[in-house]
């Protein structure tokens, strides 16, 4: 029998969703507290992401400031370092990004070898330490869609009354409005949070849907203004060489490209994309763990609709076009197609049967589970899963568990 059949149905014969949930949130919670710490011990100041945070507005405006202004006025007020700050901030994002994805599986009815396989996924949860860093602002871009799919789902399972959710959503696009000034593509998922309205407007009354239309429509027009101004105001030369000056003379910059790229011209961007043959070698190693993840969310929910299909593939497709002229940025684009995907599959309410709110006893569901040679076989393939590595261009400092476990250790010993 092939591998790829046995293997799932040797996990759904010895786990069930509940104990599969939990070993995978505690799995994915260990590997996030290494990359954690690690990053605490500043192992990412050199990073490129860390450094784009750092871009200000200290020179007059320019598109993704906002982020090092902040860190820069919370510095003058608190006297806070910045790579701390964002530290604990982006790792208070992806907890919660941890939480919400959890949770929306285990509101579902799918299968224990699904969650293992998605929680082992490195475009997905792992993305952080495996294909991506977690010094990126496409974290934030990405909670802000599982913040929409959490409230809706709360929606469905009546734990919130359609005013509240009204009120939540009204939060959720003025933190996505926050957002699109610390990355422009924010833009690109306006009909993401469409899709995700329209899965449940059935549950509104008329006066609350005429509220919501007229709040989208609103928030579309503030999207693309804003955008229209960000591209407009993409930096210069000069401009990013005195935020570079300024940042370097208060704080360690790791990396001075990461704000000096911010000077180039579009054309100047796409001449950049590089050597032809490592780009077509990143769309062949992501572009499989992409459809691995969605293939196995369509095989074990079986989806029987296929304009529920069309629809997830033409809202992922304005990411999609960023793959032409920024070829040496697949696994970003990746990362954020593939939560969109799983995002979209699981709160569609059309191939989605939601499951009854049901409450397990956690030390008697493991009870059985301890003693068997089947817990330790499938923490052996969670584990297992950390030996892949994504060839980025500017690999992250923090990734690789293995190395940062060895790291944290060795640091401790030398005390």
């Amino acid at each position: 029998m092939n591998i790829f059949t046995r293997i799932p149905k040797y996990i759904n014969k010895n786990l069930n969703q509940t104990q599969a949930i939990y070993i995978s949130l505690f799995f994915n919670l260990f590997c996030y507290l290494v990359m954690f710490l690690r990053a605490l011990m500043g192992s990412a100041k050199r990073d490129w992401g860390y450094s784009e945070f750092l871009l200000n507005y200290s020179e007059g405006f320019i598109r993704r400031g906002l982020s090092g202004t902040v860190l820069i006025k919370i510095y003058e007020i608190f006297r806070l370092d910045p790579y701390l700050v964002l530290t604990l901030l982006l790792s208070t994002t992806l907890i919660f990004i941890l939480i919400i994805y959890y949770y929306l599986l285990i509101s579902i009815k799918v299968k224990a070898s699904t969650i293992i396989f998605l929680s082992a996924n490195p475009l997905l949860l792992n993305a952080p330490f495996l294909s991506v860093t977690m010094f990126r602002k496409d974290w934030l871009i990405i909670l802000g869609l599982m913040l929409h799919a959490f409230i809706g789902r709360l929606l469905v399972l009546g734990k919130i009354t359609s005013t509240k959710y009204v009120v939540f959503l009204i939060f959720t696009l003025a933190y996505s409005q926050v957002i699109i000034f610390t990355h422009e593509i924010v833009l690109l998922f306006i009909f993401i949070h469409y899709v995700l309205l329209k899965n449940i407007m059935g549950h509104f009354s008329n006066s609350e849907a005429k509220l919501i239309r007229k709040v989208y429509l609103f928030f579309i027009f503030t999207q693309t203004l804003t955008f229209a101004f960000l591209v407009k105001n993409r930096g210069t030369p000069e401009q990013v060489l005195g935020i570079a000056k300024s940042i370097s003379s208060r704080f360690e910059l790791g990396n001075m490209n990461a704000i000096l790229a911010f000077g180039g011209t579009p054309s100047d961007i796409i001449s950049q994309s590089g050597n032809l043959l490592n780009s077509f070698e990143n769309l062949f190693l992501y572009s499989i763990w992409f459809y691995i993840g969605p293939y196995l969310i369509y095989k074990v929910l079986k989806l029987n609709n296929i304009r529920t299909v069309f629809v997830n593939f033409l809202a992922t497709l304005p990411i999609l076009t960023l793959f032409f002229p920024i070829g040496g940025d697949w696994g970003r684009w990746l990362v954020l197609l593939s939560f969109t995907f799983f995002i979209l599959l699981v709160s569609n309410r059309k191939i989605v049967e939601v499951s009854p709110d049901t409450k397990s006893d956690l030390i008697s569901s493991f009870k059985f589970l301890l003693g068997s040679k089947s817990f330790f076989i499938i923490l052996l393939l969670l584990f297992t899963s950390l030996l892949y590595r994504a060839p980025v261009n500017n690999p992250s400092s923090i990734g690789d568990i293995w190395s940062g476990v060895a790291e944290i250790v060795l640091q401790k010993i030398s005390f």
